[in-house]
């Protein structure tokens, strides 16, 4: 049994057993349980058991959180030799808590699903009571204590949740909204020292989201991590695009080195801004991952183009372009996939003088390829399928912003109106001027 759960892991999840910190964490959590099983009496089996569902379904995808799970009852039941209607018990309680706790976006979630696994754990105890032929109040007395064990895991749970996200590095749906708060004070802080890339930041935010839907991946995951994805700008807002004034370009008195390590900078300025603020640690791939190692294609341009020519009209050397690309690494999720090509795309949608339902699908079509070739998703297992659907959200998405408008025709009627009207302020004083 224990081969057999291993195996399923590395199968199905691989990536607890290549970081050290989530096998530790996986192990512990499994043996812990184990331990706590062997020598607490039978009837308290239920409690142990239902922790260790919560967890893992907190932590890991629901189905895979299930399939161990499953694995796991009958391990616990070969430990404490546990009869068929407590091994049924268990089974059914542990794969129902696995299957409800999959998002957790309300406090009361996890209540409910204690009360929901505590009337399920009552019935099961009581119809396996039944068929034991134990006396009817025995039967009422062990089913209640079975929902009591329940909704006992279900109140450790719910006291427990920040030090479960905190220990297997995840953040529940109900932590992602609470970050999504723009009061949060890092969101003031971009709001206040770089409104341009904030309002840039509230749109990727809805374009990532409905991608990211399109495709059955984290579509609040991929919300949260736009809005914090640039927030290394608020160091040295006034070098970015979308927050200089009255078109005062700061660049233009730098060298194209020195501009792009501060383009560069804003990186490693917002993961340090991350650490500084305690952001969720799921959030940092966002920050890290956006650009991938895509070229700084404006500032490799005034490179080359600054170059000395030689007699034929040729530069002297060619810039490389390694040396004015970002470090990465590449998008390792769908969710940071989505966002790079919502970032690369809404920048060049804005910059149209006329912004078309035609034009802005050529430009997405045009950036998507671009990366696709460049390399930015192969260490992501985002197929050319799901990229098709992410093109056609974000093409209606930017259509839905940059959408065109109407131009009122003038009123003849209001504008004689008022013509009359200041013909008859201007009376009386050519009156008196006559006078």
């Amino acid at each position: 049994l224990t081969l057999s759960l291993f195996v399923y892991v590395g199968l199905y999840h691989p990536r607890i057993f290549e970081v050290h910190a989530r096998t530790l964490a996986f192990t512990g959590l499994l043996l812990g349980c184990l331990i706590a099983v062997r020598f607490v009496d039978q009837r308290f089996a239920l409690t142990p058991v239902l922790l260790v569902a919560s967890i893992l379904t907190i932590a890991y995808p629901r189905r895979f959180a299930a399939g161990v799970t499953v694995i796991f009852v009958v391990v616990v039941a070969v430990v404490i030799r546990a009869d068929i209607g407590t091994m049924v018990t268990l089974f059914a309680c542990g794969y129902a808590t696995a299957l409800m706790l999959n998002e957790i976006r309300t406090r009361t979630k996890i209540i409910t699903a204690g009360t929901i696994t505590g009337a399920i754990a009552f019935f099961t105890a009581f119809a396996f009571g039944m068929i034991g032929h134990q006396e009817l109040p025995f039967a009422l007395r062990a089913a209640a204590f079975a929902a009591a064990n329940a909704l006992l895991a279900a109140l450790i749970i719910q006291g427990a949740l920040p030090f479960v996200e905190r220990g297997f590095r995840v953040a529940t749906a109900l932590t992602l909204l609470e970050y999504r708060d723009a009061n949060r004070p890092l969101l003031q802080r971009l709001a206040r020292e770089a409104p341009g890339t904030y309002n840039h930041a509230l749109v990727l935010g809805t374009m990532s989201e409905a991608a990211c839907k399109a495709i059955g991946a984290d579509g609040l995951l991929a919300h949260v991590g736009a809005l914090y994805h640039d927030i290394g700008k608020i160091l040295k807002a006034e070098y970015f695009s979308e927050n200089q004034q009255a078109q005062i370009n700061r660049h233009d008195h730098l060298a194209p080195t020195m501009s792009l390590l501060i383009i560069l900078g804003h990186v490693k300025d917002g993961l340090e801004l991350a650490r500084e603020y305690a952001l969720p640690r799921v959030l940092y791939p966002f920050i890290a991952e956006h650009h991938g190692t895509t070229l700084v294609r404006y500032f490799h341009h005034v490179a080359s183009e600054k170059q000395p020519r030689i007699a034929s009209g040729r530069h002297d050397r060619e810039v490389a372009e390694a040396e004015f690309r970002y470090p990465g690494p590449k998008p390792q999720s769908k969710e940071t996939a989505v966002l790079m090509l919502c970032d690369g795309v809404e920048g060049a949608v804005r910059a149209l003088p006329d912004p078309t339902a035609g034009r802005i699908e050529a430009i997405v079509h045009q950036v998507l390829q671009a990366r696709l070739k460049d390399g930015q998703f192969d260490e992501c297992d985002i197929t050319l399928r799901e990229l098709h659907k992410v093109e056609e959200s974000i093409v209606k998405s930017l259509c839905t912003f940059y959408h065109g408008r109407v131009t009122y025709p003038k009123d003849t009627k209001d504008s004689s109106r008022s013509d009359s009207t200041r013909d008859s302020a201007r009376a009386p004083a050519s009156k008196q001027l006559a006078g």
